[in-house]
């Protein structure tokens, strides 16, 4: 299985980030394509902040997140596998 960042993710919460934002879909991709049920992990954005004379640095906001997943092995009409994701 495969999620897409671009359609599972969170907006940075910085007035000041550009481009920036939280990749979730590689996450819980990675949870669940190693069959694990529950991951807790801080993500960090991928954006970066204006500091002056042209220079930017990498955004420094980040949050801690924990997965949990209930592998249940039922198949929908599509062939795959039907998933639960609590926060």
């Amino acid at each position: 299985m495969s999620i897409s960042n671009k359609t599972l993710g969170e907006p940075c919460s910085s007035n000041v980030c550009e481009e920036g934002g939280y990749e979730l879909g590689d996450f819980i991709s990675d949870i669940y394509n190693k069959k694990e049920t529950s991951k807790e992990d801080t993500i960090m954005c991928k954006g970066h902040e204006k500091i002056g004379r042209g220079q930017t640095r990498k955004c420094l906001n980040g949050f801690k997140i924990k997965v949990n997943i209930k592998h249940n092995n039922s198949l929908n009409e599509t062939g795959e596998e039907n998933l639960m994701i609590t926060p």
